[in-house]
């Protein structure tokens, strides 16, 4: 890229250079001709034609200093793009060259935070999406990028087409997406991506975009594919799957590194054996339940209890509520095992066919009113009008025959 830019700005200086390099050329001519520049002077005199040489002198060529890069780079980036324009580059050239330099200046600084991000990647997935974009590397990155940002205004003004601040955040977003590959596949993985998203914007809604894509996201797939080894192409697949964010899905679970791996996987070939397989094929539920089981073994019995109890929803608003209030995790569990000997005392009445149905609604009343008396006894009246609010129905069907 750098060359590049160097060869562009060159252009006018070689330009400029030109005139000078034919004039000291031409003598070197002459003496490739004949040996040196004194026959000229010795044909005429044999000829007896002219006692003048057959060309005229030639005045010694300008002296023209050397151009050096170095002349106009400066750790000043105003500077810099003031040396740039004595020269006359053209703006947009000036703005791609500053815009270059900030890049690498800042890319150097994000380096340390990068490592330390991926360094602690599964533990922040592990806890959550929020944890992975506000950990303490996260934000430091934020604020590089802001620094960035403010640099680049201070030093080149607003773009109008805002096209240099949006390729500065895909580029930063890349780095990180990337950030766990030794750094020369970083950068050909990210090089590789920017020319694939420049390619993939066209109207695909034209005849044959639907082909074109194909070929295209096949074609990036395939370089991907080449560029990495079997391990990195492996866990560059599972880093960006829907099954690894698992856990940052969840509360009230803390997993592992290798917990985290394992059931991510498991749930990676559940999703790839259920792909393109309608939810109501038998197949589906046995895939399912088998993976489950899987799930199970990995993570023991005590473990696979608050891994269900972590993908049951209402016991997830009942966290939810809890922290909140900053009380313990403790409420929420109880709360919910509350819920759960509550539903299941509602069920056996509706389900006793020996008692009438004036009997069971009086049943199915008191169960309601107790289990609501020892929620509010448990939570403070408070949080339980919270809990009443937001994660409440089930309890208005307890007292109902049909819930």
């Amino acid at each position: 890229m750098k060359a590049k830019i160097l060869a562009t700005v060159s252009v006018a200086l070689n330009i400029a250079l030109l005139v000078g390099i034919l004039q000291s050329l031409r003598p070197r001519l002459m003496t490739a001709a004949g040996g040196n520049t004194n026959n000229a002077v010795h044909i005429a005199a044999v000829e007896g034609t002219t006692n003048e040489p057959m060309f005229p002198e030639t005045a010694p060529a300008p002296f023209v200093e050397k151009f050096d890069w170095s002349q106009l780079v400066s750790a000043d980036f105003k500077i810099y793009r003031d040396n740039l324009r004595t020269i006359h580059c053209p703006d947009q050239t000036i703005r791609d060259i500053i815009n270059s330099e900030i890049n690498e200046f800042f890319a150097q600084k994000r380096h340390w935070n990068l490592e330390q991000l991926q360094l602690h990647f599964w533990e922040f997935a592990a806890r959550g999406q929020k944890t992975l974009n506000e950990n303490e590397y996260s934000k430091t990155l934020e604020e590089l990028s802001q620094a960035q940002r403010k640099l680049v205004e201070e030093v080149l003004g607003d773009d109008p087409s805002k096209q240099g601040e949006n390729k500065t955040r895909i580029r930063e977003q890349l780095d990180q997406k990337y950030a766990w590959l030794p750094a020369a596949k970083r950068d050909q993985m990210v090089a590789l991506e920017e020319k694939y998203q420049q390619e993939s914007q066209f109207d695909r809604g034209t005849p044959g975009a639907q082909t074109r894509w194909d070929k295209l996201s096949k074609a990036f797939q395939d370089a991907q594919k080449q560029l990495l080894s079997t391990e990195e192409y492996e866990e560059f697949q599972f880093r960006n799957s829907e099954a690894s964010s698992w856990a940052a899905r969840l509360s009230g679970l803390e997993v592992n590194e290798a917990e985290w791996r394992a059931v991510g996987k498991l749930l990676m070939e559940r999703d790839e054996a259920l792909r393109g397989m309608s939810p109501q094929a038998p197949a589906n539920a046995v895939i399912q339940s088998e993976t489950e089981s899987q799930i199970k073994v990995t993570l023991g019995e005590d473990r696979y209890a608050q891994y269900q109890l972590s993908t049951d929803n209402d016991y997830q608003q009942t966290l939810r509520i809890m922290k909140r209030y900053d009380l313990p995790d403790t409420l929420a569990s109880q709360a919910h095992q509350m819920q759960q000997v509550a539903i299941e005392g509602a069920n056996q009445i509706r389900a006793n066919s020996n008692l009438t149905p004036e009997t069971k609604q009086a049943a199915l009343a008191a169960i309601q009113q107790e289990t609501e008396w020892s929620l509010n006894a448990t939570l403070g009246q408070k949080v339980f009008g919270t809990y009443q609010k937001y994660n409440g129905d089930w309890l208005k069907q307890l007292g109902q025959m049909k819930p």
